[in-house]
């Protein structure tokens, strides 16, 4: 009997000891499994543009309501901030019915300037959102009918808010509804009554909706 209690104890202190190697081990694998996974959340992080901060902004081709071409270009030596939105997205129709009650500014979502919209749906699927939301007028709408937008911008996801400054370079960008990081690069001081007088410049009211 004590022979055999001998044994069955030193059995038990074996398996304590293996438990133990076993548990050392699984703790190791945890920790590799999340750093492993940390990695990969970063990889699969998503982008909102392929843009970054300071970078030139490529030069889209874009179309208005009424069908006329307008390229980005036209908006330098103004700071600009791009509201990219797709006409059939609930929260880019809220933003487009926030915007209808701006006083004019961009304050109502939380920018220094309105915004120009641009829809990266069709035409009649765009007119039917703005009528909807109830823009102003005075609200620049465009349509990347050439999806210059989409690939040369790398727009991902909407809505997207991307800023310029008077140079067309971007200062800032964010996903969703509200105000994109404060400008990480210098601002050039507003130009916009001297380009508009230049023709570098639309004025809004120079642009037709319809």
């Amino acid at each position: 009997m004590t022979g055999w209690l001998l044994v069955s104890y030193i059995g038990l202190w074996i398996g304590y000891a293996a438990l133990a190697v076993l548990s050392l081990v699984a703790l190791a694998n945890l920790g590799t499994v999340r750093r492993s996974f940390v990695a990969l959340s970063h990889e699969l992080k998503p982008t909102i543009s392929n843009l970054k901060v300071g970078q030139s902004l490529p030069i889209a081709r874009l179309q208005t309501l009424a069908g006329d071409g307008l390229s980005t270009s036209e908006f330098r030596g103004q700071s600009r901030a791009f509201a990219i939105v797709s006409p059939t997205c609930g929260p880019c129709r809220t933003y487009m019915q926030t915007l209808a009650s701006d006083p004019g500014d961009g304050s109502s979502v939380g920018l220094s300037v309105r915004p120009v919209l641009v829809s990266l749906g069709d035409v009649d699927g765009t007119k039917v959102a703005v009528g909807e939301a109830h823009l102003p007028d005075d609200v620049i709408v465009l349509v990347d009918v050439w999806q210059d937008v989409r690939e040369k911008w790398g727009i991902s996801g909407t809505p997207t808010t991307v800023l310029v400054d008077e140079q067309l370079r971007l200062t800032s960008q964010s996903a969703g509804i509200g105000c994109p990081a404060e400008p990480s690069i210098p601002m050039v001081e507003p130009a916009a009554a001297a380009s508009r007088a230049s023709g570098l410049a639309p004025d809004p009211a120079s642009v037709s909706r319809t």
